[in-house]
């Protein structure tokens, strides 16, 4: 019988995707982000974002997503210490280095305007694993 190991039974207990990379006692998260809605737009060079605070100051992580396949995206290494973390994906369709109209958003929660957004305890130090979905932003807004 194989043992796995405790960041293994964490990360299940979180509600966490896994599939394994490197040994077989490596645990990776996988963070999907999905489209809540129909739009043309693509989820290619979408970030996904942590941060400490509700208002998104300040930045702890940033990476571009790994893979699209159609309405959803896929980050496979997006690894945090332990730790209260906001996670939103963003995509800056119109380049101008703001949240504006069209742009891609959504936050971990089902928060997708991010106007409130929920915490993710972080248990343990290792790969997230959430799902995030988003949205065609419309509305104004904070960056």
């Amino acid at each position: 019988m194989m043992r796995r190991s405790a960041p293994f039974v964490l990360l299940l207990a979180l509600g966490c995707s896994a599939s394994w990379g490197g040994d077989e006692n490596t645990p990776q998260g996988v963070l999907l982000v999905y489209k809540t809605q129909s739009f043309p737009e693509d989820l290619e060079g979408l970030y996904v974002e942590a941060y400490s605070d509700p208002n998104f100051n300040t930045l702890v992580r940033r990476s571009l997503v790994e893979e699209v396949r159609g309405d959803t995206a896929l980050l496979r290494t997006f690894w945090l210490p332990q730790g209260d973390y906001y996670i939103r994906a963003w995509k800056d369709v119109d380049g101008d280095g703001t949240l504006s109209d069209g742009d891609i958003i959504g936050c971990y929660g089902y928060d997708y305007s991010c106007s409130s957004p929920e915490v993710y305890n972080h248990y343990v130090d290792g790969y997230v694993g959430v799902n995030i979905g988003v949205y065609i932003h419309s509305g104004g807004g904070r960056k």
